[in-house]
């Protein structure tokens, strides 16, 4: 999403004045504190007029007269504040990223223990030594390990109520088999995290999604051109690239995977097309299998450029990093371990391990091919995004504790 321009930082929990209510920018949830009313009611925000102002609770519509209302405060998504966050903290500030695993962790939450594990793996790179930042990881990691097992246990529980009585499982059956590889649904999220807008791309979107849009998200800024029955006609008749970077700006994530990506963005054609054949399925496959175990999961070396395997492969290496250090670094292009593990070992900033017959892919940091695997790296939306899908392929018993030993070790 390179061209989307007007991206905010936002506050936290900013409390505004009733009368002298700012626009809301990108806030999605609103706690609404009452004179009548000592708990407070939070809701999705839909809009607002001079009398009052309307929200949505557990999908129900409400609006609330102004006269009822003491103040209103904002919350926002863990992802945006956690970017908020991050953006004031230098990557060398060691106390500050502590302080900012430690309110991660605090979170209680899938996405906020893997953002934790994440930056107690960069505070270990830079200080392997820090004592708490290796206590903290060891109770992420227990913590990640519990969830998961809770999580089988209750696939297995539902798997075992939803079939038949008296009857065995069928060990060819693949419905009850953790998904191996990305959907065409979760490719496609990726293509739309990836696109480059002034490409002009071509994007379906349905009417109706972008009706649903405008009515959800009318009050945002990024609408603020598009007020009323004329401004809605004239929003929905936009070109598809325009409206979906209006999107963008209203960080309207909800509505992303509804958007069908007809033209595959370059960057991630150019790595089903070349990296994952090359430096994937050739090199790290094919050489380095043992030593990836438990660190990152990579598919289909018979066929690298299809593109479930490729895009499978390409977010399996955009979240794994081995010792706080990335496979795709998109800050630092040549640190990228998927570069790195292909050049000779004299040269390389962090060699490839020892493997029999393994040759580097590249012939030094002179080899064109290393430009042209960074330029690629920078090619790729920066920084880089979360993406918003649930995979996790599920290992075997052995290898998922072996994963989790690994990271909770110094």
């Amino acid at each position: 999403m390179r061209s989307r321009s007007s991206l905010r930082v936002f506050a936290i929990a900013v409390a505004v004045c009733l009368f002298c209510m700012p626009a809301i920018g990108h806030a999605k949830t609103a706690v609404i504190y009452l004179k009548d009313r000592v708990t407070p009611i939070k809701g999705e925000w839909v809009g607002e007029s001079t009398r009052s102002v309307t929200i949505t609770v557990a999908g129900i519509q409400q609006t609330i007269e102004r006269d009822r209302i003491e103040r209103i405060e904002w919350e926002l998504d863990f992802p945006d504040e956690y970017k908020a966050k991050r953006a004031e903290v230098a990557d060398d500030d060691i106390p500050a990223r502590y302080q900012l695993a430690r309110w991660a962790y605090s979170q209680n939450s899938a996405s906020a223990d893997t953002i934790a594990l994440k930056e107690l793996n960069g505070i270990l790179a830079i200080q392997p030594d820090s004592q708490e930042s290796i206590l903290l990881r060891k109770l992420v990691t227990q913590r990640i390990k519990n969830r998961n097992a809770h999580l089988r246990d209750q696939r297995n529980q539902q798997t075992n109520t939803q079939r038949p009585a008296n009857t065995r499982p069928d060990p060819d059956k693949k419905d009850d088999q953790p998904a191996t590889k990305l959907t065409d649904e979760q490719s496609n999220l990726i293509k739309v995290f990836e696109l480059d807008l002034e490409s002009s791309p071509r994007l379906q979107i349905p009417h109706k999604v972008l009706t649903d849009f405008w009515d959800k998200y009318r009050a945002d800024d990024a609408l603020l051109d598009y007020q009323g029955r004329t401004g809605r006609n004239r929003f929905v008749t936009l070109d598809r690239p325009d409206q979906l970077e209006i999107m963008f700006q209203a960080k309207a994530r909800e509505f992303y995977p509804l958007v069908k990506v007809q033209t595959e963005p370059e960057p991630l054609k150019e790595f089903r097309v070349k990296w994952n054949q090359a430096l994937v399925a050739r090199n790290l496959m094919q050489h380095f299998s043992e030593e990836l175990d438990g660190v990152v999961y990579l598919v289909g070396a018979d066929r690298p450029t299809s593109e479930e395997n490729a895009y499978t492969n390409f977010l399996m290496l955009h979240r794994a990093s081995l010792d706080g250090r990335k496979f795709i670094d998109r800050a630092q292009p040549r640190d990228s371990l998927l570069l790195q593990w292909a050049l000779p070992r004299d040269i390389a900033k962090y060699p490839a391990p020892e493997v029999k017959g393994w040759r580097p892919y590249f012939t030094g940091l002179n080899d064109r091919r290393v430009r042209d695997f960074e330029n690629w790296v920078r090619s790729l939306y920066s920084p880089a995004p979360i993406y918003p899908i649930d995979f996790d392929p599920e290992p075997e018993e052995e290898e998922a504790e072996a994963t989790e030993s690994a990271q909770a070790e110094p």
